[in-house]
């Protein structure tokens, strides 16, 4: 394993690359494309604190809760349900039988909701780093 700070800086940087690209996304009202990238940016600070929490690679997976438990992370019920809901970004925004039903799902309204909630759990992430 490379250095574990190195590790847990380099998944540090690209969530934040990843959430920047989300907010562009979101002014151009790309809406399914921002949450996808979105979830990514989650997903990259849960494995960062993967790294930190086991000091060692994270698995390869997509899956936050998944990532969540094995970074040995308390959640409340909310956080539980609000990560069951961003899970489904990273499938539904891939996959083409659940791509159109996703981007039914994603209006401005749902967006800006998932945006605040992704915000609110970055900075949450954040702070146990």
């Amino acid at each position: 394993m490379k250095n574990k700070n190195e590790l847990i800086e380099y998944w540090a940087k690209s969530s934040k690359m990843d959430i920047d690209a989300a907010l562009d996304l979101y002014k151009t009202k790309k809406f399914p494309h921002c949450l996808f990238f979105a979830h990514l940016s989650v997903e990259k600070l849960f494995k960062a604190l993967f790294v930190k929490t086991n000091e060692k690679h994270s698995p390869i997976t997509h899956n936050l809760m998944l990532l969540a438990k094995e970074s040995k992370l308390e959640l409340s019920e909310l956080q539980v349900e609000q990560l069951a809901e961003i899970n489904t970004f990273n499938i539904e925004a891939r996959y083409p039988d659940e791509k159109f039903r996703f981007y039914k799902k994603c209006t401005p309204e749902f967006t800006e909701k998932y945006m605040e909630v992704i915000e609110e759990m970055l900075n949450w992430l954040t702070e146990k780093l």
